[in-house]
C-alpha cells in the first residue's frame, strides 16, 4: 500500500514510510522523476532480518498511518493472506527487505534501451515485477565487480550496453525491451584501471548533476540548448567505454580518448556551489570542447567513422 504525496522527503527512509519508485514512471537514465509516492512499510530490521511490527505496537507508534491502513483493510486482507494465516497489515511476499537500503543502481522493468539511475544512499524502495509490469530492479555491485559505483553506472548506460541488451532481451511493442535480472546480469563489464575509472566517474557525476536541472531535461525558451549539454557528456562517456572494450581498434586509428579526457575533463561539479552558476560554467566548457577545431571534438567525430561504432549505434 502506498500514499501519494506532493514531494516525499527521502529522510523518512529509516522510518515506516519509504520513498517508492514505480518502474519506468520514475526511473530514467541517470535520474529519478516524479517522486510522489511513499510506501507504507510496517517492518523493522532486527539482526539483519525484516520483522513485521505488531499491530498494537504499530497503532501506538504511528496512529495516523494505522488509521489509513484500517481504512484500506478490505483491500489489504487478501484471500492469500487468510489462507496462509498472515497478518492483514503485512506483505504477502517478503523478499529482499533488508537489501533496499544499500547503495544501488536502479532500472525499470522495461525501457527502450539501457536505463540506469543512481541511489547511492539506499533511499528508495521499488516494486519488482516481470518485464511486462511497472516494476523495477536494483543492482547491488559486489566485491567481484571490477568497477566503482559511478563508473559502473556509466558503462551500464552506454551505447554498448544498449546494443547488447537489444540483442539478448525480450522485445515488446514500440521498441521496448525487458531490463530484467536475467538480461542485466549478463551485460559485459570491462576492466578499467583506477585512473580510467576516475575519469568515467568524473563524467558520470556531470551527467548526474545535469539531469537534476529542469532546463536540461526539458529545453526552455531561455536555454534551448541545455539538453545538448547532457548529450555531449553522454557522447564523451560512450567514447571512453568504446576504448575500454576495443582498445586496439581505437589505437590503430590513432584514438586515445582517455588521454584527451585527462587533459580536458572539467572538475566534477561541486555539491556546495550554486547550481545556476555551475550550469552557466559548464555551458562555456561544452562550447569550447565541442568547437569544430578542438582536439576532443575531432577525436569524437573520428570515432563515429569506425565500422564497429556504426554497427553498435546503428542498432541502438
Amino acid at each position: 500500500m502506498f500514499i501519494r504525496v506532493h514531494r516525499p522527503n527521502t529522510s523518512v527512509r529509516k522510518n515506516h514510510l519509504k520513498p517508492l519508485l514505480k518502474g519506468s514512471l520514475n526511473v530514467r537514465r541517470y535520474y529519478l522523476d516524479d517522486l510522489t509516492r511513499l510506501l507504507v512499510f510496517p517492518y523493522e530490521t532486527q539482526d539483519d532480518r525484516s520483522v513485521l511490527i505488531d499491530a498494537g505496537e504499530y497503532c501506538e507508534r504511528f496512529p495516523k498511518t494505522w488509521e489509513y491502513l484500517l481504512a484500506c483493510k478490505a483491500r489489504l486482507d487478501s484471500p492469500t493472506k487468510k489462507k496462509r494465516g498472515l497478518p492483514w497489515h503485512g506483505f504477502v511476499y517478503k523478499k529482499n527487505h533488508t537489501r533496499f537500503e544499500n547503495p544501488k543502481l536502479l532500472a525499470p522493468a522495461i525501457a527502450t534501451g539501457a536505463c540506469f539511475a543512481s541511489d547511492p544512499e539506499g533511499s528508495y524502495y521499488f516494486v519488482g515485477s516481470g518485464a511486462g509490469g511497472g516494476g523495477g530492479y536494483g543492482v547491488l555491485p559486489n566485491e567481484k565487480c571490477p568497477l566503482s559505483f559511478n563508473a559502473l553506472l556509466a558503462v551500464l548506460n552506454s551505447s554498448i550496453a544498449t546494443f547488447f541488451l537489444k540483442l539478448v532481451s525480450a522485445p515488446f511493442a514500440n521498441d521496448y525491451i525487458a531490463l530484467t535480472r536475467q538480461f542485466i546480469e549478463d551485460v559485459p563489464i570491462p576492466v578499467a584501471s583506477a585512473p580510467q575509472q576516475r575519469m568515467l566517474e568524473k563524467l558520470a557525476q556531470w551527467l548526474l548533476f545535469l539531469y537534476r536541472q529542469p532546463s536540461v531535461r526539458v529545453a526552455t525558451p531561455r536555454h534551448p540548448r541545455d539538453p545538448e549539454l547532457a548529450a555531449w557528456f553522454d557522447r564523451w562517456i560512450n567514447a571512453l567505454v568504446y576504448e575500454l572494450f576495443f582498445p586496439e581498434e581505437l589505437r590503430d586509428k590513432g584514438l586515445n580518448l582517455f588521454s584527451l579526457t585527462q587533459d580536458f575533463a572539467p572538475l566534477p561539479p561541486s555539491t556546495t556551489a550554486d547550481a545556476a552558476i555551475t550550469l552557466a560554467s559548464v555551458r562555456g566548457t561544452v562550447d569550447t570542447l565541442s568547437a569544430s577545431g578542438h582536439a576532443l571534438r575531432r577525436a569524437l567525430d573520428r570515432l563515429q567513422t569506425l565500422d564497429l561504432v556504426r554497427t553498435i549505434e546503428g542498432g541502438t
